[in-house]
Parts: C-alpha cells; sequence; structure tokens
C-alpha cells in the first residue's frame, strides 16, 4: 500500500462517516425544535438528500423512532472515537457520562416494539402481556429506556430492571420517574449473578452485549430461575446487515463493551443448556438492529 491509498481510503470511509452525523443532527432538529443557521440547515438537507433520503417522509416517522436512531448513531460514534483515542483501553464497560448512557439506551426502545410482534408466537406470552398483570425482568436495563418502553406498550405491566453500573441507574430512575411509571417500574443495582428472585417473572430480557463471556451459562441459569413457569427469556444481541466490514465493526464495539460476539448458534446452545425448553433464534422480520433467542422455563 502506498501513502496515497491509505489516504483515498480514508476519504472514502469519511463520507458515509460524516453522513451519520448530520443524520443524528436532522432528527435532533425534527424531535427537539432545534434551529440551525439556515446555511447549515441547507448543507444538513443537501447530506440527506445525497443519501437518497425523502425529507418530507423523514418528518412523518413517530419520534420515538427518531430519538432512537439519533441515540443510536451518537453513541456509535462516541464508541468508535474511543476507539481511536483510547486502543489499549481493556474491555469493558467504560463510559459514565450521561448524555452518552442516554444515547446508548435509547437504542433498545424499539425491542419492545418487537416483543408485542414476536409474543403471539411464545406460547401464551401474548396472552400475559395484554392480560395486565404480567411481570418483565430487563437484565443489563442501563438507564431503564427498554425498561419505560415495555412498561408504556404494555399497561398494568410490572417492571424490574437491574444493572451494575451506578450511574446508569441513578439515571434511568430518573427517567422512570419523568415518565411517572415509578408504581410499575423498579430498577435496582444487581449483579446478575446476585439475583435471587425466583418464579417471579412472566419474561426476561438478556442485552447479552454487556455480560462478561464468563458469566453468561450462570447469568442464564440465574434468570431462568427467576422466571415463572411457561416464562419466557429472550437473549438479545446485536444485529447488522449481513457484510464482512458491518460484521466486524460491530463485533469490535462488543468486545470493546466486554461482551462477547455470539453467533446465534452459540447463542441458541447457551440458552438450550441453561435449561430452558423449545429454544430456538427467532427469525427477524424487523429493521431495529437486535437478534432474539428464545427460550422458555418448563
Amino acid at each position: 500500500m502506498k501513502p496515497e491509498d491509505l489516504f483515498a481510503l480514508v476519504q472514502r470511509l469519511n463520507g458515509p462517516m460524516e453522513a451519520l452525523g448530520a443524520l443524528a443532527a436532522e432528527l435532533r432538529v425534527q424531535t427537539e425544535g432545534l434551529s440551525p443557521d439556515p446555511r447549515v440547515q441547507r448543507a444538513l438537507d443537501d447530506v440527506l438528500s445525497a443519501l437518497g433520503l425523502d425529507l418530507d417522509a423523514l418528518s412523518t416517522l413517530p419520534d420515538d423512532a427518531k430519538v432512537a436512531a439519533a441515540g443510536g448513531i451518537s453513541a456509535f460514534l462516541r464508541q468508535a472515537a474511543d476507539v481511536v483515542d483510547n486502543p489499549t483501553r481493556a474491555p469493558g464497560w467504560a463510559f459514565t457520562e450521561p448524555e452518552f448512557l442516554q444515547n446508548q439506551g435509547r437504542m433498545s426502545m424499539p425491542i419492545a416494539h418487537v416483543v408485542a410482534a414476536i409474543a403471539p408466537s411464545l406460547g401464551d406470552l401474548a396472552a400475559r402481556l395484554d392480560g395486565g398483570k404480567a411481570t418483565f425482568l430487563d437484565i443489563g436495563t442501563g438507564v431503564g429506556w427498554l425498561a419505560i418502553a415495555m412498561a408504556t406498550r404494555f399497561p398494568g405491566l410490572s417492571v424490574v430492571g437491574i444493572d451494575v453500573h451506578e450511574t446508569a441507574i441513578d439515571v434511568g430512575r430518573e427517567n422512570v420517574a419523568k415518565a411517572a411509571l415509578a408504581d410499575r417500574v423498579v430498577l435496582r443495582r444487581q449483579d446478575v449473578l446476585a439475583l435471587t428472585d425466583r418464579d417471579a417473572f412472566d419474561l426476561a430480557f438478556v442485552a447479552a452485549p454487556f455480560l462478561e463471556q464468563s458469566i453468561v451459562p450462570a447469568a442464564l441459569e440465574r434468570t431462568r430461575d427467576a422466571l415463572n413457569p411457561g416464562g419466557v427469556l429472550l437473549f438479545g444481541t446485536f444485529a447488522t446487515i449481513d457484510e464482512p466490514l458491518a460484521t466486524a465493526t460491530q463485533a469490535l464495539r462488543i468486545v470493546r463493551s466486554g461482551g462477547h460476539p455470539w453467533t446465534l448458534d452459540e447463542a441458541r446452545d447457551l440458552v438450550e443448556r441453561a435449561g430452558l425448553v423449545d429454544a430456538h433464534v427467532i427469525g427477524r422480520t424487523w429493521k431495529a438492529p437486535i437478534a432474539l433467542v428464545a427460550g422458555r422455563k418448563a
């Protein structure tokens, strides 16, 4: 490789990166009522038009989808910058800035809609969730956005979210209070390996990308014990387009976060070995960047 080849590669990759930033900026403008300088707004519009986006169609999307997408973009760019700034940092969660945690957490909100779509295929889960008395355990809840989205999507659902990170739990409790859901959503600072709940939840979600590889088998066993008979465990990991570069960068992000880039077959085997029945990969019919493996407590 010649120096000019390296610089050409940087230029080629820089365009999509900055386009992501422009898209996130426009989503914030639309959802937060911001007013950029007209010259900047015109330049943003030009970038989005070059991406082939219909700006009118973009403006009609639900605000929660736009907030989640903008948060995800911001979190991805922040983590990419961390690789540049700290390439020798050991794997593990290293972010404590509340705004970053909020952006990272907002990416989980669409999972509630995915759960609603797949519940009819998971035993009697749909009936439980719609019955008004179901319980949900969110493992790796972060700042609580999935917990909030689930409680909002399923009125009457009682939610417990656990996470080991103090700052995330503190911010999450503020989010729950602002959403007026403190009567149905409880966030606990707790390690999943210290989970002692038994026969308490109808559904549990495990945020796999943030769990160390070595603790996952025991974490799944603890989660199984916490489920009611017939309750469903969802083992969630990131998903991306079927393209080598996307797969490799996603794996890098997961490893840097302290997790392990499980394949879906490996994830299914983990769920099965934890003693759950009907362990299977759920075929993706959604665009949210999440892949799910399900298992049920006998």
